[in-house]
């Protein structure tokens, strides 16, 4: 799929996410800009955390991250899957599916146009007329659901679960926040620290970085606010610039451009970090047209040609995301708000792994790890 493709699907599936600006601190940007920070100290990097770090991130997961067992098996429901139909909403679905008919329950699933608000609203009514025990959707806060809409499923009763999103707000029919829904800010946030501890170790606490951050996408702000405080803390040697990469630029499928110019102001930078793999595919021609191929390129969510770059002897590192455990989560807030208990936030951080050429051999894609994850839910679930 050509570059610029793929860019316009990533912005369509993000692009009903609300507006936000990446946080001021010791490290700030601007529209299409970069900004740095160092502390200038002389102090070493503190190396033997980092690597405790990037060892037990190297691991393959075993466990999931939900402890907690409802007191008894979920009663029969219908949930109704809305999608946008990309590829990581239609594997959320069908993580969703998986765990309903574990439990016993009935499945539908119902598309939209992820570039129409006025479609999601067709289809939130559409799936509200089957009278659905709860509805699950990918990526979008309730904003973009429509007043009409949500009082319709309060006046219902039926509760929407919401992933992948960020700012979501618990208010009915909305079940959960974003501090208990999987795939959201709190992931990216993990997952931004994984790979600020990867690049200490890799640089030797002395690495120059530039993040290219979707600030305008919430929940993947959670990325450099993770991997920026994590540096601070450990690396006084090191150097982040965090470069802003633009709804137009996704839109125009120039985000690559903006981070490759970020990379020419600042020729010492060896290492790029994207908080999205979607929009690092073909980079590594950018680079090379540019002349920069001594920068190392990193990120989360790996697309599969990263992992066969890694496990041919690549020397970056990518942080996994398990979309179909995503949906399993979310049928675990279901099945908890069904029974009037609490929903906990052990679901926000869900299950991920470091992957490097140290493990990429090992690892499968599309990466789903632990493989017996739904056994595990189940089991909390009362299943018999």
């Amino acid at each position: 799929m050509a570059r610029s493709t793929r860019a316009r699907m990533a912005f369509t599936m993000m692009a009903a996410l609300t507006v936000a600006s990446v946080a001021t601190g010791l490290v700030g940007c601007s529209s299409g800009g970069s900004s740095s920070s160092s502390s200038g100290s002389a102090a070493p990097a503190d190396l033997a955390a980092a690597q405790t770090a990037v060892d037990a991130a190297l691991k393959a997961p075993t466990a999931i991250t939900q402890t907690v067992p409802l007191p008894k098996a979920p009663a029969h429901g219908l949930v109704i899957d809305v999608d946008n139909g990309l590829p990581g909403s239609l594997r959320i679905g069908a993580g969703v599916q998986a765990a309903a008919e574990a439990a016993g329950w009935e499945f539908q699933t119902m598309s939209f146009d992820a570039a129409s608000p006025a479609s999601l609203q067709a289809a939130m009514m559409n799936a509200l007329a089957k009278n659905p025990t709860f509805v699950t959707e990918a990526g979008t806060p309730q904003s973009q659901f429509g007043d009409s809409v949500l009082a319709a499923y309060k006046a219902a009763g039926v509760g929407i679960i919401v992933n992948s999103a960020e700012p979501v707000v618990a208010d009915a029919p909305v079940v959960a926040d974003s501090t208990q829904i999987p795939n959201g800010y709190a992931l990216n946030k993990a997952m931004g620290k994984i790979l600020a501890d990867w690049f200490i170790v890799d640089s030797k606490g002395t690495g120059n970085a530039i993040i290219a951050s979707v600030s305008s996408f919430p929940s993947l702000k959670g990325m450099p606010d993770g991997f920026i405080p994590e540096v601070q803390a450990l690396c006084p040697g090191c150097t982040v610039s965090v470069t802003d990469i633009s709804l137009a630029d996704i839109q125009a499928g120039t985000n690559q451009d903006t981070a490759v110019a970020a990379l020419r102001r600042s020729p010492n930078t060896g290492y790029l970090f994207f908080d999205n793999g979607q929009f690092a595919v073909g980079i590594d021609s950018k680079l090379a047209a540019a002349g920069l191929t001594n920068v190392k390129v990193a990120g989360i969510a790996p697309e599969p040609k990263d992992i066969s770059d890694l496990a041919a002897g690549g020397t970056s590192a990518w942080t996994t995301i398990g979309f179909e455990y995503t949906g399993y989560a979310s049928m675990d807030l279901a099945f908890r708000k069904q029974q009037g208990v609490d929903l906990t936030t052990n679901n926000a951080v869900q299950p991920v792994q470091l992957v490097t050429s140290a493990n990429a051999s090992t690892v499968t894609v599309p990466w789903n790890l632990p493989t017996d994850a739904l056994a595990q839910f189940s089991k909390l679930w009362q299943l018999k």
